[in-house]
Formats: structure tokens, C-alpha cells, sequence
């Protein structure tokens, strides 16, 4: 049979029917698997969005799924880096005798580790929730961070202690321990950078490290009942604190919920309350 005889026409246009019928078969089942993926993902959305403005309405807060005004919130890191930055979940309103405002911030590191390079989060982008209180004055930047070092200072001093508690007398022991913790601390504790300062405080210079531009803003901030008070605060020595401009801030590197806003705002205004009264009143107007 010649390949012009009309069983050959009729066997080819049923293999090319066939084929095309698979293709309009695949190209609808992508494509309904992707419209139940989108549908999915905007009920997602439109189901928390309603969480969050019935957060706000309850709170007295405004609401916004997304706000680029706030990516320039802060100039310091790590705010202003990588690429693809977004703000979004962003609360405002009034909190007490001040102002809250609370969001999430992330963005795509532009230098990925080979790691991350090699692997399949190349898309991943670090997130922080960030809440913040205004304060009456416009200050110097100061930030206090967590010392992570001190947590490796202290794990070595324990042991090595604990495992000469059995062979030496204790007072012995106690001067060890003394000793082991200055020299361990001198060694593991990171040297002072640019702007970081020291006070006359040993304990919390050891738990915080803090930056300034401004030293005497710093001081004057920083008194010894503050000191002592910040290192009784759990979150103190667990987040990051921020002076900038009008603002006071903390935030942490995860996802925004909901659940710590209302903790984290109770705390900073407990810090405006032990922060000098020159902090905490508005400059008076002539």
C-alpha cells in the first residue's frame, strides 16, 4: 500500500488527531491545576487580610496589605540591602500616649552563599517583623543587639568548672570559676568595631553589644537603671533595639504574626517609661 493510497491519509490524520487531542488534553489539565493553585493562594490571602483588618478595627489600627513607603523605614541594615525588598502587613495607629506601627520586612540577598546557589531556596529571602512606638524627639541612631558570643562564654566556663567540681575543694572552685570567666570572656567576647561602645558595666557589656555614632546620646540614654533593667527583660536580651530618627523598634528575623505585636509594643513602651524624662517628653514649643 503506496503512502498516497486514502488508508495511509486516513491512519495519519487519526495519529495526528490523537496527538493533538493529547496536547489540548495536557494544556487543560495545566491548566486548571494552575487556576486551582492561584485560587487556592488568593483565598489564602483574602482570608488573612480579613484576620488582619478585624485585628485592626479591634485595636483602632489601619491596615494596608502592602506599603513601599515603609521599605525606607530605616536606613540602617538590614533595611536598604539585597534586592527585591517588600513591606507588607503594615499596621499604624495609636498605642497609649504614642504611635505603633508594626510590619513585615524582607528581601533577597543579592550575594547567596555557594551553598545557596547550588541548591533549591535560591529564591529564599530573609524576613523580619518589625513593631516600633514613636518617640516626641528626633534622636541619634543607637542600637542595642544580644551578644551571641556570651552565650558561648558562659557554656565553656560551666564546663570547664563543672568538670573540676569533684576534684577540688569549693572554694577553690569558686575562685576558678572567677578567673576561667575573665579569661574566657577576654578571649571569646568579639572586639569593639566602628561606633560600638563600652561602659562601665561588665555584665552588660558582656550580654549587649551597642552602636552609636553618638556616644554621649548613648550615655545619657543608656543610664544604670536602664542598663539594669533591659538586663532583666527577656526579649531585651533575645531582639534587637533601635533608636532611629522618631523611632523606637525592635524586631526579629521571622514570618509577621499577629500574636507578638501586642508584647513587643507593651515592652517598648516599658522602655520609654525607664528611658530619662528628657526622652520621654515633648520639647517644649516657644
Amino acid at each position: 500500500m503506496g503512502t498516497d493510497s486514502p488508508l495511509a491519509h486516513i491512519a495519519l490524520g487519526e495519529q495526528l488527531a490523537n496527538v493533538s487531542f493529547g496536547w489540548v488534553l495536557y494544556i487543560t489539565v495545566a491548566a486548571a491545576v494552575l487556576g486551582f493553585v492561584f485560587y487556592r493562594r488568593g483565598a489564602a490571602a483574602r482570608e488573612r487580610n480579613g484576620r488582619y483588618r478585624t485585628y485592626a478595627e479591634k485595636y483602632r489600627l489601619t491596615y494596608w496589605p502592602r506599603d513601599f513607603g515603609m521599605l525606607g523605614f530605616s536606613k540602617v541594615s538590614p533595611f536598604g540591602v539585597g534586592g527585591n525588598r517588600l513591606a507588607r502587613f503594615v499596621f499604624e495607629g495609636p498605642y497609649h500616649d504614642t504611635e505603633l506601627v508594626t510590619f513585615e520586612y524582607s528581601y533577597q540577598p543579592r550575594a547567596l552563599s555557594m551553598r545557596k546557589r547550588q541548591g533549591p531556596n535560591n529564591s529564599q529571602k530573609e524576613r523580619f517583623q518589625v513593631v516600633a512606638l514613636r518617640l516626641p524627639h528626633t534622636c541619634p541612631f543607637l542600637q542595642l543587639s544580644p551578644n551571641d558570643g556570651l552565650e558561648d562564654n558562659t557554656t565553656v566556663v560551666e564546663d570547664l568548672s563543672n568538670a573540676l567540681e569533684n576534684v577540688l575543694p569549693a572554694d577553690v572552685n569558686r575562685d576558678l570559676r572567677d578567673w576561667l570567666d575573665r579569661k574566657v570572656g577576654s578571649i571569646l567576647k568579639p572586639g569593639k568595631g566602628k561606633n560600638e561602645l563600652a561602659f562601665d558595666n561588665p555584665v552588660f557589656d558582656y550580654q549587649f553589644n551597642v552602636t552609636s555614632p553618638d556616644a554621649r546620646f548613648a550615655e545619657h540614654v543608656l543610664t544604670e537603671e536602664l542598663m539594669q533593667w533591659l538586663l532583666e527583660q527577656d526579649k531585651a536580651l533575645r531582639q534587637v533595639i533601635r533608636i532611629e530618627g522618631n523611632w523606637l523598634m525592635t524586631f526579629v528575623n521571622s514570618d509577621f504574626r499577629l500574636k507578638p505585636i501586642r508584647p513587643n509594643a507593651r515592652f517598648l513602651h516599658e522602655l520609654i517609661a525607664h528611658m530619662p524624662e528628657q526622652m520621654r517628653t515633648s520639647p517644649q514649643r516657644a
